[in-house]
Formats: structure tokens, sequence, C-alpha cells
């Protein structure tokens, strides 16, 4: 008789994420105010608040961490979201600005085409 001695692997709990303790919206105010960072705290809690306090598919660490990441994103990394059919579009300011231009250009395109059209065939 042979017996087999099994191993048991145990996961390795993250210890970061479970000391983890959710803050009131009062305590990232008074740190972004500590920190005089122009950090909109009740967007931020609200921001995560909403993802189940997670950072992509990882619950957080360290929301204080994610506050100093939000004092580094500056003018040039906003964004503008825009629908479009069942498509969500992310672009910078700069970006939007150019597809608006794109869009007035296509548009007199296609008024001046369809007056051609009109004044050839009398449509």
């Amino acid at each position: 008789m042979i017996i087999k001695k099994k191993k048991i692997y145990k996961k390795e709990k993250n210890k970061g994420v479970e000391n983890f303790k959710k803050p009131s919206v009062d305590e990232v105010k008074s740190y972004c105010l500590e920190r005089n960072n122009g950090v909109d705290a009740e967007k931020f809690f609200d921001f995560y608040e909403c993802k189940g306090w997670k950072v992509g598919k990882n619950p957080m660490k360290d929301w204080r961490a994610a506050v100093r990441n939000w004092e580094r994103m500056d003018d040039s990394r906003q964004v503008v979201t825009t629908k479009i059919a069942d498509d969500i579009i992310v672009r910078t300011p700069e970006q939007e600005e150019e597809s608006r231009r794109i869009q007035a250009i296509m548009e007199a395109t296609i008024r001046q085409n369809e007056e051609r059209v009109k004044a050839r065939f009398g449509v």
C-alpha cells in the first residue's frame, strides 16, 4: 500500500488589502487640505466608492497614495468622455477640439455637395 502525502498550499494574503479601511469624505477632505493639493475630495470619494474601492480589478491598498496620484494628474491628462452609439470615446481636450474641427469641415463639405447635386440635377 502506497500513501502519497498531499501538500496544502496556502495563498498568502495581501496584508495591505487586509488592513485597508475605507475613508470617510471628511478624512479625504482633511488629507487634501493638509497636502494643499486642490483635489476635489468629494469627487475622489465618489469615484472610488462607485468602483468598490478597487483600482482596476484589484482592491485598493492605500487611499492616500491614490490621492497623491490624483495630485499628479495635470490638465494635459484630463479627458473628455463622449458617448457615440454604444461606444464611449475618451479624448484629451486637444483631441476633442481637433475632432470638432474635423466634424465642422465634414459637415461643410456635405452641405457643399448637396448644393452641387441640387444645382446639377434640380433635386
